[in-house]
């Protein structure tokens, strides 16, 4: 089948491909009925017909992901604006964002996803920023923040590693942490654990569950 005559085939029957019993399948939509002259070539020529359609289907994903990726980029390089919208909910109302964006303003933290709602941008943020602004400025936005958070992380890994310091100097288990926790025994006549992490002299973590009555 040539190719002009295979593309104004599919394009006349709206043709697509399906999964039947298993195996790949053509599709003609019930509104695009086929002669049997038409009937008669798809079934002639349906594996050729099936490949130029998940061909089409492939190439059209490859520009969905390329379009996606420079729009991203975009973004980031705040070629293109960020636009939140007030959503005014009867439990909820704020500023939303949505697509890309959303995910993007989700990584650095200055909006985070509410399950049945949406993505919401931080009221405060949006008091600084107005309601269209641009990722570097989010970013910019969220610079204290972050390097506060960096600061804390790195003020506990060196708060773990003087305790793991601490357990081989002296020989013996450091407490790194505690916390309580339901019960996981359902023998046991209590409803609370309290859970205890320490730092072996060996360098490896020993966690103690105790019940409490």
């Amino acid at each position: 089948m040539m190719t002009n005559e295979m593309n104004e085939l599919i394009r006349a029957l709206a043709i697509e491909v399906t999964i039947h019993k298993g195996e790949e399948a053509l599709y003609i939509p019930g509104r695009k009925k086929p002669t049997k002259a038409q009937l008669d070539r798809v079934r002639a020529f349906k594996p050729q017909i099936i490949a130029e359609l998940k061909r089409r289907e492939t190439e059209k994903a490859a520009q969905e992901k390329a379009e996606k990726e420079q729009r991203i980029a975009d973004i980031k390089a705040g070629k293109l604006t960020i636009k939140a919208h007030y959503h005014d909910g009867e439990y909820l109302s704020g500023y939303t964002v949505f697509g890309e964006e959303s995910s993007l303003l989700e990584e650095i933290g200055i909006a985070k996803y509410v399950s049945g709602w949406g993505t919401c941008v931080d009221d405060k943020a949006i008091e600084v920023l107005g309601e269209e602004f641009t990722y570097p400025e989010a970013v910019e936005y969220m610079k204290p923040a972050k390097e506060a958070a960096e600061a804390k992380k790195a003020e506990k890994a060196a708060e773990i590693a003087e305790r793991f310091a601490q357990a081989k100097r002296t020989g013996k288990p450091v407490e790194i942490r505690s916390w309580t926790a339901d019960c996981n025994d359902p023998h046991e006549q209590c409803s609370l654990d309290i859970i205890t992490e320490y730092a072996m002299p060996d360098g490896t973590i020993t966690t103690d569950r105790e019940h409490t009555w």
